[in-house]
C-alpha cells in the first residue's frame, strides 16, 4: 500500500509539473501571437494612411471617367433635365448605316444609278401633296438592303421664284418616301440630291467622334515684348501641355488654349482661326468622297419630273405641313403666319433696328449673316 502511494504521489507531481510547463508555453505563444496582431494592425493601419495621402495628394491628376458625349473636366457637368434633353435630342438625329462594315465601293449607293418616282397624276390640287418615291441603288445597279444615305429634297418653280423643302422618311432598306406640301399653283419641279451616300456618312461620324478638332483655332498672348501663339479648341488633351481654362462660369460652355511657356493666361489678346486637319480619312474611305460620283450629285427621275399644280377650289381643306415656310418671287413666306418686311437700302434696315437689341442666335451661317449686316449698315 505503502509503495502504491508513493507511485501516485510521483505520478500527480510530473502530472503538475507538464500541466505547469504546458500553461507557461501557452501563455508565450498567446502573448507572442497579441504581438504580432498588434505589429499587424499597426502596419495596415499604416499602408491604409499612405494610400489615403497619395489620393489626397494626387486628387488633381485622377483621370475623370469619359463618354461619348461629356468629358468631365469641361466645364459643368449636366444637370438631369439637361442630360434628358441631351439623351433626347441625340436619339432624334441618330443616323442609320451599313450593317457590314469594310463593303467595297461597287456595293455603296450609287446616285447615277438610282431613281426616283412621283405617285399621282401630272396634275395635283393646290393645298395637297406631292409624294415621290426614291429607290437607292449600287454601282452595280443593284438595289440597296440598308438605308442611312443624305438626301435633300427640294420642289421647285424657277419661273416664278419659288420653291420649298420636302420631308425625307428613311425606311432603312435602300427605299426612301419624300412628302412636298403643294403650296402655289403652276409648274413645279421635283429635284432630288445625294449629298453623301451612307458609307460616306459613317466615316463622317467616326470623324465626328474621334476627332473634335478636325477645326482649331488659335489664340495669340502678348505681355511687353514678349508674343506667343497657342492653339485652342472645345477640347484639348489635358494630359500633355498645360492649359489655360476659359469655360464659361455661367453657361458651363468649355474653351481650352495651351498655355504658353513664358506667358501667362491672363494675357490672351485675339482669338482666330487655325485651320483644318488633314490626312484624317484613309484611302478606302476616300472612295466614298469624290466629286461629281457620290458627293452632291442629282438623283435622276424614272418618268415625269414635273407636275402642274391646279388652282385651289372652293371649300378645299388644306394639309397641316412640316415646312417652316417657302420662298414665292424670291420672298420668303412663313407657314406660321408672321408679317415678312423687305428691305431695299441700308436706310430702311437701320430705320427698322434704331433702338432695337438684336441677338443672332447659330452656327457660321449666323455668322455670315451677322457680318453682311454690320457691313451693309452704316
Amino acid at each position: 500500500i505503502i509503495t502504491m502511494e508513493r507511485h501516485i504521489s510521483r505520478s500527480l507531481i510530473i502530472f503538475i509539473l507538464l500541466a505547469l510547463t504546458g500553461c507557461i508555453v501557452l501563455i508565450h505563444n498567446i502573448t507572442y501571437l497579441e504581438n504580432i496582431t498588434g505589429n499587424l494592425t499597426i502596419a495596415l493601419n499604416q499602408i491604409k494612411k499612405n494610400i489615403q495621402l497619395h489620393f489626397e495628394t494626387n486628387k488633381n491628376l485622377w483621370l475623370p471617367e469619359l463618354n461619348d458625349t461629356y468629358y468631365a473636366h469641361l466645364g459643368q457637368k449636366p444637370t438631369a433635365e439637361e442630360a434628358k434633353e441631351e439623351t433626347f435630342l441625340l436619339n432624334s438625329i441618330a443616323w442609320p448605316g451599313p450593317s457590314v462594315q469594310g463593303l467595297s465601293v461597287e456595293l455603296s449607293s450609287n446616285p447615277a444609278k438610282s431613281y426616283f418616282l412621283i405617285q399621282g397624276p401630272a396634275e395635283q390640287p393646290i393645298g395637297g401633296q406631292l409624294v415621290v418615291v426614291v429607290h437607292v441603288h449600287n454601282f452595280l445597279g443593284l438595289p440597296k438592303k440598308y438605308g442611312g444615305d443624305f438626301l435633300i429634297a427640294r420642289l421647285h418653280s424657277p419661273k416664278l421664284g419659288a420653291g420649298v423643302a420636302g420631308k425625307v422618311y428613311d425606311h432603312h432598306d435602300g427605299n426612301y418616301t419624300v412628302l412636298f406640301p403643294l403650296l402655289w399653283a403652276g409648274e413645279v419641279q421635283v429635284q432630288i440630291t445625294m449629298v453623301h451616300p451612307s458609307e460616306a456618312v459613317e466615316v463622317l461620324q467616326r470623324l465626328q467622334k474621334e476627332k473634335p478638332d478636325r477645326v482649331f483655332f488659335k489664340s495669340q498672348f502678348r505681355s511687353g515684348g514678349v508674343s506667343q501663339t497657342t492653339e485652342c479648341n472645345l477640347w484639348l488633351p489635358f494630359n500633355q501641355k498645360p492649359l489655360c481654362n476659359y469655360t464659361d462660369p455661367l453657361t458651363g460652355e468649355p474653351w481650352y488654349c495651351y498655355k504658353p511657356e513664358m506667358l501667362t493666361c491672363d494675357t490672351r489678346v485675339t482669338h482666330f482661326m487655325g485651320g483644318y486637319r488633314t490626312n484624317l480619312i484613309t484611302k478606302y474611305e476616300q472612295q466614298f468622297f469624290k466629286s461629281g460620283v457620290n458627293i452632291k450629285v442629282p438623283i435622276p427621275a424614272s418618268g415625269m419630273e414635273k407636275v402642274i399644280v391646279l388652282p385651289a377650289e372652293k371649300g378645299q381643306i388644306e394639309l397641316n405641313y412640316t415646312a417652316a415656310g417657302y420662298y414665292h418671287h424670291n420672298t420668303w413666306r412663313p407657314r406660321n403666319g408672321s408679317i415678312m418686311h423687305q428691305f431695299n437700302d441700308s436706310a430702311a434696315i437701320t430705320h427698322c433696328l434704331r433702338g432695337k437689341l438684336v441677338y443672332m442666335f447659330g452656327d457660321s451661317t449666323v455668322r455670315q449673316w451677322f457680318e453682311y449686316l454690320t457691313a451693309f449698315v452704316p
